[in-house]
């Protein structure tokens, strides 16, 4: 079975029509159907939530931890992040392990 969007049954409805009067199955999806369906199977990404201030402050508190360990420290708050959203987050935020971490931590 072939699938199209809306857009492109429109561009080739004689091409779908005459495909469909040869027995041909065919199915017509709006875009948002098709990236539904392929972010259930994992083919398209998902954008990620913007990042509430509770999970930024716990993510600073606990920065010198792994990203596995922040996990479940959100985790135990109610927050849902992958270890690579949270790894991403203390990259965009320069948060780097050296001894200055801890003096700026304190400011």
């Amino acid at each position: 079975m072939k699938t199209y969007t809306a857009s492109q049954a429109r561009e080739r409805f004689a091409e779908i029509l005459e495909a469909v009067e040869q027995g041909e199955e065919v199915a017509i999806t709006k875009h948002a159907e098709l990236k539904r369906r392929a972010q259930e199977f994992g083919l398209a990404r998902t954008k990620e939530l913007p990042w509430s201030q509770p999970e930024l402050t716990i993510l600073s508190r606990y920065a010198w931890m792994s990203d596995d360990r922040v996990r479940l420290k959100l985790k135990a708050a109610g927050y849902t992040r992958t270890v690579t959203a949270i790894h991403l987050e203390l990259k965009r935020m320069k948060v780097e392990l050296d001894g200055s971490f801890w003096f700026r931590m304190a400011k």
